[in-house]
């Protein structure tokens, strides 16, 4: 009996532990197994709440920077940081989103803001700042910290018009735009703020009922709305739980702040233009090599229409340091009782064009040179001649004239600046038209001294492109069309099967016409180039030698600025002046642009 009665325990136990292994395991298998699995499906709700930086794979120490309704977060920009509870932006998104023209001096190791009228310059670690060149108190100097460069949100704020906040419980440092208009609302009841809008994306954090947050966009499907909370937190509600919509603009207190300038700093219109409105600009360069020459070119004929000359005056050094002039204050009076101004080349060779544009001693030493000569000669502008440009020289190049244009500004001077028509990325083109007057398409020299091939030295094509391309940047009212009053005679001596090429620099227009036909060429039009194709052929020695050339004539001239009228370009500048007999194209261009 005793025997029977153990047995029977021991099967009852058996069964009691099966079924308690059975059931743990059961509920092992649902909630490891099963249940993630009924949790995608689309009609459960995700009820797991992840830490904004555990989800987002950030560091709590250090700050989070969200700008409007987007977290920035990349491995090449530096974040924000707090130091004696002041917030530090990094002046790379200050330059991206607000100001394209901040710029850091790498070796100068300032901060440089500019407007169309006034410079700023920034020391990191000092307490004070230079405006045109007066020193001005500052509470909290910009830094330089590990390579990169910041600038507390209270000079930012006082120079944009943007609010800085940084928010303790997330560690977050909001930016935004405080001029525009925003919107806001309360949570109608107790919500889920979720990391996408989706109900399965886990939960940012669990708003209370009345919750006020800032309302952006709308999901796509309508369900959710984008909003961020008062803890500074981004995240996805229901559409349901938004009510008591307000708008709010701008934000509080913006227009009573105690800007930098008086105002914020704008960059959405250019400075104001020194030349007349509605005028055409007909501009002849003026290839002057030497002082005595100002003399002579000044008994030169000065054909109708002509209402700016452009003598090649100026030019920088061989130590890449100050200028070199043969400026001559006759000149320009006689130029300007004549009716025309006078905008000398500024000229910088292409082999010193990087070591003088990243030395600011050097662009603060010619900048008042040139200021100088300006005034000692009562110039009415200048024009600037830095070709060709690279990468490296290019945001150099565009904070030369950034810091140019405001000294000019204030004396009515104009700034026109010369351009590739092809390759010109290097020019900021998308900032020259906010910085100078005129850009000045530089269409000719297609195929240049430098060429491996003969060909037309400003063919349609080239001119066309050349407009078209900068035209995508710049407004037709600053583009000038740049074209020569010469051409290039093509000398290929014919033998081997490989003819050898040899430039022939500069003949004008009469001079070539005469001495093809003296050799008896024949013209042919040739409609894809826009203008005559010429040769003959010549025995020299024991050499035989092609002549060939794409001659610039009225005819060209004319389907060029035919182009030129039809974009409404502002003008037309031509090289130049010293090539005589030329009475023909000036009295094409004087159809087009005449006054």
């Amino acid at each position: 009996m005793d025997r029977l009665v153990k047995r029977q325990l021991q099967w009852a136990l058996t069964i009691f532990v099966g079924i308690i292994v059975f059931v743990g395991g059961g509920s092992l298998l649902v909630r490891h197994a099963i249940w993630p699995q009924i949790q995608r499906l689309p009609f459960i709700a995700n009820r797991d709440v992840v830490p904004f930086h555990q989800h987002h794979g950030l560091d709590p120490e250090i700050s989070s920077l969200i700008f409007g309704n987007a977290l920035l977060q990349t491995s090449d920009a530096p974040p924000p940081f707090l130091e004696d509870e002041v917030v530090y932006l990094p002046v790379s998104f200050l330059a991206y989103h607000f100001d394209r023209f901040l710029f850091w001096d790498e070796g100068a190791q300032v901060l440089i803001v500019t407007t169309c009228n006034e410079i700023l310059v920034f020391n990191p670690g000092r307490t004070s700042f230079y405006l045109d060149g007066f020193p001005h108190e500052l509470d909290n100097p910009i830094l330089a910290v590990d390579g990169d460069v910041f600038m507390p949100a209270c000079l930012a704020e006082g120079l944009y018009p943007i609010t800085v906040r940084h928010y303790a419980a997330y560690n977050i440092v909001v930016v935004e735009n405080a001029a525009a208009p925003y919107t806001k609302a309360e949570l109608a009841n107790r919500t889920n703020i979720r990391y996408q809008p989706d109900n399965r994306s886990p939960i940012a954090v669990r708003a209370t009922s009345g919750s006020s947050v800032i309302v952006f966009e709308e999901s796509e499907d309508g369900e959710f709305i984008r909003v961020r909370n008062e803890d500074g937190l981004l995240g996805w509600v229901p559409a349901s739980s938004v009510e008591a919509l307000y708008a709010v603009s701008p934000h509080n207190g913006i227009n009573e702040r105690n800007t930098i300038l008086g105002d914020f700093v704008n960059h959405t219109t250019r400075r104001p233009s020194m030349w007349p409105a509605g005028q055409p600009v007909v501009i002849a360069w003026d290839d002057i090599s030497e002082q005595a020459v100002n003399y002579s070119r000044m008994q030169a004929p000065l054909y109708e229409g002509i209402n700016v000359l452009a003598p090649t005056w100026f030019r920088l050094d061989d130590a890449a340091t100050g200028i070199t002039s043969i400026g001559c204050r006759e000149y320009t009076a006689w130029a300007q009782a004549e009716g025309v101004q006078v905008w000398p080349v500024f000229e910088v060779p292409a082999g010193h064009v990087g070591a003088f544009l990243t030395d600011r001693a050097a662009r603060t030493r010619v900048i008042n040179q040139l200021i100088r000569y300006i005034d000692e000669l009562n110039l009415d502008g200048i024009n600037i001649d830095f070709e060709p440009l690279g990468a490296a020289e290019g945001p150099y190049f565009m904070q030369f004239l950034r810091e140019f244009a405001p000294r000019l500004g204030r004396r009515n001077v104009v700034l026109s600046v010369n351009v590739s028509p092809h390759g010109t990325a290097f020019y900021r083109r998308e900032l020259l038209s906010l910085t100078v007057d005129f850009v000045i398409v530089m269409a000719l020299d297609e195929h240049g001294q430098n060429s491996e091939l003969s060909g037309p030295v400003a063919s349609m094509p080239f001119v066309q492109a050349g407009i078209d391309n900068l035209m995508v940047y710049i407004s037709s009212e600053q583009l000038v069309l740049g074209l020569p009053f010469y051409n290039r005679v093509w000398r290929e001596v014919i033998g081997n099967n490989t003819p050898q090429t040899r430039r022939e620099f500069h003949f004008g227009t009469a001079y070539t016409r005469e001495w093809f036909e003296y050799n008896d060429a024949e013209w042919e039009w040739m409609p894809d180039i826009g203008s005559y194709y010429g040769g003959f052929v010549a025995l020299e020695g024991d050499e035989t030698v092609r002549y060939r050339v794409w001659l610039e004539c009225e005819r060209s001239m004319d389907e060029k600025l035919q182009i030129a009228r039809a974009r409404n370009l502002a003008g037309v500048s031509v090289w130049n002046r010293n090539f005589r007999h030329n009475d023909e194209l000036w009295e094409v261009i004087g159809r087009h642009f005449g006054n």
